[in-house]
């Protein structure tokens, strides 16, 4: 429908290529590895800000045996609109790399778009790769006057640990975790259901933004309530003993017969009265 003639009278061309880029983007994911990565490629020429597209495609050519193609186009995006998504894809290109091998390939995205925050925020992590206090120092205090995210302070938490500043490590910690809750794609996976796609299509293709989408809620885990213990079968109270003669036949109505029970020692039997002598 894009691609027809009613899509070219309704949107303009930069909503129509953002929102085709958007579509074939989410068409790659489902597909996952059946993809040969042309769809995702193809969504990266259409719109190259759109970080999704350039994270599905580095991620589809790494699986194909191209990681160097996908660093290019992880590359391209990263000078296009830096986002946290394509650092971390960027990041696990590579994972057998040595830290200082990994700082170098830092410096190559950083170098192209070195004035946004999240370059600056990548250069805390090439410092922390490379050891370097001061350095550290440095690009921490590049980042004042930022906003502070949940993510920044938690990296600012982890600068301050590794130079020994144990109690201010706690506290940026501490105040990371109370922070708004981030985007699902700031670990390089875009775990979106189909409501948040609907939500970052319609806002790209509209205002070519990338909104912010929240984590698919679980409800929350009932606790468990202890088993009871199983009630104790109630006892039946003992039926009163009935006095009954000993040659009592018993019930004659239920035919049962019940022994007898003395209620107390029977008495002693009386010795029999002689009868009077006559003289």
């Amino acid at each position: 429908l894009l691609g027809g003639p009613r899509a070219k009278r309704a949107l303009s061309a930069d909503k129509a290529a953002r929102a085709r880029a958007a579509l074939l983007t989410v068409r790659a994911l489902e597909q996952g590895a059946d993809n040969p990565a042309k769809d995702a490629v193809k969504a990266t020429a259409l719109s190259p800000e759109f970080a999704p597209a350039a994270v599905t495609a580095a991620q589809l050519e790494a699986a194909a045996g191209r990681p160097g193609r996908g660093e290019v186009l992880l590359l391209k995006a990263w000078k296009a609109r830096p986002h946290p998504a394509l650092a971390a894809a960027y990041r696990d290109l590579h994972s057998a790399e040595t830290p200082a091998e990994r700082a170098v390939r830092f410096d190559r995205l950083i170098a192209r778009h070195p004035d946004h925050t999240e370059s600056r925020m990548l250069e805390v992590e090439r410092a922390l790769l490379a050891g370097d206090a001061a350095i550290i120092d440095a690009a921490v205090a590049a980042l004042n006057g930022e906003t502070e995210t949940a993510r920044m302070l938690d990296l600012k938490a982890r600068a301050a640990w590794a130079n020994g500043r144990v109690a201010e490590a706690r506290t940026l910690a501490a105040r990371a975790a109370e922070a708004p809750e981030a985007d699902l794609s700031e670990g390089g996976v875009f775990a979106y259901d189909r409501a948040g796609w609907a939500r970052l299509i319609a806002a790209w293709t509209d205002e070519a933004e990338m909104v912010i989408v929240p984590a698919i809620a679980s409800p929350p885990a009932r606790a468990e309530a202890p088993e009871a213990p199983p009630p104790e079968p109630e006892s039946e109270p003992e039926p009163e003993p009935v006095w009954r003669a000993p040659d009592d036949p018993g019930d004659w109505d239920d035919g049962t017969t019940l022994e007898a029970t003395p209620l107390s020692e029977p008495p002693a039997p009386r010795r029999p009265r002689r009868a009077p002598s006559k003289r």
